[in-house]
């Protein structure tokens, strides 16, 4: 359903609900994603979770040992989708790399299901948020729209 143009339009009105892209980032990526799934698939669409992590073999360790996550985003209309917007690989792993130190091995894993209970397990004990998934989803499905947003949004 859709395209990217609905797709960041609902973005980008989740993150003016949920505050602004301060209460989205340092320690916030993964509780919002999984929110922001969430509402992507009651839009009609077919969002999935990544993360960047320091896991050793595969997608598997993320969710079974003890390992960071570095960062988690949505996976959505061929898209990887944040608390800032729209992002690439490339500029998350610079990111990842400038805070972390080029030593630290990260990869990417995706295609996660934002309602799997282990994920979402390993997001809350692995994550420095403040804000739980829960909260974001109600703040993001219950503001007021953004008066600039209006026109561009479906209706959910």
């Amino acid at each position: 359903m859709g395209n990217n143009a609905s797709v960041a339009a609902l973005v980008n009105e989740a993150i003016w609900r949920v505050g602004g892209s301060s209460n989205t980032v340092s320690g916030n990526c993964g509780m919002f994603a999984l929110a922001l799934a969430r509402w992507l698939i009651k839009a009609g669409y077919h969002p999935t979770i990544g993360v960047w992590s320091d896991a050793p073999r595969n997608s598997t360790d993320i969710l079974t040992r003890t390992c960071s996550i570095e960062h988690v985003c949505v996976e959505c209309s061929g898209k990887l989708w944040d608390g800032e917007g729209e992002q690439s690989k490339n500029n998350v792993e610079a990111i990842i790399a400038q805070e972390r130190g080029p030593e630290v091995r990260i990869h990417y894993f995706s295609g996660f299901d934002p309602h799997a209970p282990q994920l979402i397990g390993a997001i809350t004990r692995r994550t420095a948020h403040w804000i739980s998934f829960q909260d974001f989803l109600e703040e993001i499905e219950g503001r007021s729209l953004n008066p600039s947003c209006n026109a561009c949004l479906p209706a959910i």
